[in-house]
């Protein structure tokens, strides 16, 4: 579930879809700037303790993160079949 206004944006400004991994790197950054609002960038406690309270919905879906500081978001695994990706069923 990635954010259109997103890639429809992105397209206007530059003519291209975005690489792969360009909605997650938007949102790293915006997640990194939600937390360096509310801690000092070398406070590593503060920041470790506001990433875990994230809840943030950008460019790439929903995200939050687990107690080990892993993502959290759905991930949907696709393959080619006639042209078309489709997600993929058993893998």
């Amino acid at each position: 579930d990635t954010n259109p206004e997103f890639w429809n944006k992105y397209y206007n400004k530059t003519g291209k879809t975005p690489a792969i991994w360009g909605t997650q790197s938007y949102d790293i950054l915006k997640i990194l700037a939600l937390i360096f609002e509310k801690c000092d960038t070398d406070d590593t406690v503060c920041v470790k303790d506001e990433l875990y309270n994230i809840d943030y919905s950008g460019a790439g879906g929903e995200v939050s993160f687990d107690k080990n500081g892993d993502a959290i978001k759905n991930v949907i695994i696709k393959q080619i079949k006639n042209g078309q990706f489709v997600p993929l069923e058993n893998y």
